[in-house]
């Protein structure tokens, strides 16, 4: 069996500003509120018109569902008819 080999990776710069970094609209930048309250914004208009997709869908499987199910208990109706007809 072979030992396993370690794999070289390169080291991970921080990601994060240091304390005296200027934040927000002073460093040209949008500030952590702004992304969020943008991105919130852009979620909520994107969901208006797909709830009421998604409410107008969900009506017609509900009353399609309610249809299928009608029919197959009038077959199960016509069938058990059928069984205990006596030849």
């Amino acid at each position: 069996m072979q030992p396993i080999q370690a794999i070289g990776l390169p080291p991970i710069a921080p990601q994060w500003a240091p304390r005296n970094a200027p934040v927000g609209a002073a460093s040209g930048a949008p500030s952590f509120k702004d992304v969020l309250v943008d991105s919130l914004k852009r979620a909520s208009a994107a969901e208006t018109p797909a709830s009421g997709a998604v409410a107008d869908t969900a009506s017609q499987a509900q009353t399609t569902f309610h249809t299928v199910m009608q029919v197959r208990d009038r077959l199960m109706a016509a069938y058990q008819e059928i069984k205990d007809m006596r030849i």
